[in-house]
């Protein structure tokens, strides 16, 4: 800064009036400057309190939104979701489920069963959705401390909703693939072909000699009430036909001592789905809920590759905390005998919370071990489960919808949409709860002819749908507002981390900024120079005065 000198010579004959001089100067010059540099350093303390004040703020901001906060809420997070003896979660949450799954079932007509017995093109139309209210239970709990695991039994319980689902009342009359007979004889053929003729011997001995391979019956019969099978038959063929039904349906298709009844979940209602063993996550949250072992096993057996047989996941309705988009959420579903894997889709929101979508596509990613023959897997879009059920049963999403588009050239009225079939899960990450979920799954069986049957002789070749389920469930007001909660709380953290750190470090820059600014002050240097001089003819004796120049 450009500063202005001022240079003072003092002639002078007596020093004792230099002296007076000097000292006035030096009392007028002080009392100017020192008046202004006392100003100059008051603003200079005032712009390091700033500075020490937006300091403060903002290793608040970053201490409270980048470690307290963070740290706080992670805490609370993994102290809620832990499956603890006696706690809110287990007890309320996770054991019985807090809410009822609506399941809803739609069966596929087939319109023209004479001309597919004759190699024809079928054509499908829906009847349903049938309504049902699902409620999962878990009993018979078992808890292991060293392990920190769990271990149960759960079922599931359908009930019917008639009001909801009329005009339907259960009573309609829908043809489809007879799920004994048609299914029966293909899985033989295809496994264990010398035992077709004893095999088809029987079936026909049990079923009265049938001449198609389709049964027409109402929807209620097939799903739940039954069809009556008479067992009362004294040919070795037939005892041993309705031996292994009894074995592969269970207590519940036994009506009594002669007569079974073939449904498609009447041995799913009410009765156990197997024995699950679970983490609890008190060592470890990152691993509650996620299942360990089913049925004392800790991987599957129906799939020729370790990897294939692996059980990874939760149930599906429960999962661990501090997910990320760019994880894959998988859950383990014992009725189809692996894992499915679920991937991030796009964003989403439920009730104004904001959520993350996932959803999956059958055989996405899928190794050649869940393929039944490695040189000819099944199509993309689906899942080959004859290896699980031991039938000739495929699985797909409803309609064929993200499957090969060649499945929809060997069967009619099939209409595929995104937006009615899609598998979705709206997760809230960081708590790790789906607040919003639906899955479909069509069953369709994998139809080809047997020739040496003759009503399956001509059957053409195609994936025959059977019916569709579909559940899914939306979390209420009162668990939706926690969520509210939780990310209002977020945002307030965010609010206070981002503002209290900007404004502290643009607060502190400026008052430094200032500080060193005001330190550089335009300050006049006097500089008194003074000469002796002798006495001289230029100034008569006794003359008392000075002389300045400035120079």
């Amino acid at each position: 800064m450009r500063q202005r000198l001022i240079i003072t010579e003092i002639n002078f004959l007596h020093n004792s009036e230099v002296e007076k001089v000097l000292s006035a100067l030096r009392v007028h010059f002080c009392r100017i400057s020192c008046q202004r540099l006392d100003r100059e350093v008051e603003k200079m303390t005032d712009y390091e309190k700033y500075a020490k004040y937006f300091t403060g703020l903002f290793i608040f901001g970053v201490l409270y939104g980048f470690v307290i906060f963070p740290k706080a809420l992670k805490m609370s997070i993994t102290k809620q979701l832990q499956l603890k003896p006696g706690t809110k979660t287990r007890e309320e949450m996770y054991l019985p489920i807090p809410f009822d799954i609506e399941f809803t079932v739609t069966m596929w007509n087939i319109t023209n069963p004479d001309e597919v017995q004759e190699g024809a093109i079928p054509i499908m139309k829906e009847v349903g959705p049938y309504h049902f209210i699902e409620r999962k239970f878990k009993y018979n709990v078992e808890d292991d401390e060293e392990e920190d695991t769990m271990t149960f039994e759960e079922k599931n319980t359908f009930y019917f909703m008639a009001n909801k689902t009329l005009p339907l009342t259960g009573q309609e009359i829908i043809v489809i693939p007879h799920i004994v007979i048609a299914a029966g004889l293909i899985t033989v053929q295809r496994n264990s072909a010398p035992l077709l003729p004893m095999a088809m011997e029987g079936l026909t001995e049990v079923f009265d000699h049938p001449t198609t391979p389709f049964i027409t019956a109402t929807v209620y019969q097939v799903l739940f009430d039954g069809i009556p099978v008479n067992c009362d038959r004294e040919a070795f063929q037939a005892q041993a036909v309705c031996q292994a039904l009894e074995e592969n349906l269970g207590e519940s298709a036994v009506i009594n001592d002669t007569h079974l009844a073939l449904s498609l979940f009447r041995a799913q209602n009410g009765t156990s789905n197997g024995k699950f063993k679970v983490y609890r996550g008190l060592k470890n949250i990152h691993d509650v809920g996620r299942v360990v072992s089913f049925n004392g096993e800790t991987d599957m057996d129906a799939f020729d590759g370790d990897e294939c047989n692996e059980i990874k996941g939760t149930d599906g309705l429960f999962y661990p905390p501090f997910l990320k988009k760019e994880d894959v959420i998988w859950s383990f579903s014992s009725a189809i005998c692996r894992s499915l894997g679920v991937y991030y889709k796009k964003d989403s929101s439920y009730q104004g919370v904001s959520l993350k979508r996932f959803s999956t596509t059958f055989g996405k990613n899928d190794p050649d071990c869940f393929c039944r023959d490695p040189d000819e897997c099944h199509p993309y879009g689906t899942l080959d489960l004859s290896m699980c059920l031991g039938a000739p049963l495929i699985l797909s999403k409803p309609h064929f919808l993200d499957a090969d588009p060649n499945l929809l050239t060997k069967v009619q009225g099939l209409v595929p949409d995104e937006e009615k079939y899609d598998i979705i899960a709206d997760f809230e990450l960081f708590a790790g709860a789906p607040l919003y979920g639906r899955s479909g799954a069509q069953f369709n069986l994998d139809m080809e002819p047997v020739e040496s049957y003759p009503p399956m002789a001509n059957l053409p070749t195609a994936f025959l749908p059977i019916f569709w389920v579909s559940e899914s469930f939306g979390l209420n007001k009162t668990f939706v507002n926690q969520f509210k909660a939780l990310h209002i709380a977020t945002k307030v953290s965010n609010f206070i981390k981002y503002v209290f750190s900007i404004v502290g470090m643009i607060g502190f820059g400026a008052s430094v900024y200032l500080a060193y600014s005001s330190s550089d002050i335009p300050i006049e240097k006097e500089v008194i120079v003074v000469k002796e001089v002798q006495p001289s003819n230029m100034y008569p004796e006794g003359l008392e005065h000075f002389y300045d120049r400035n120079r």
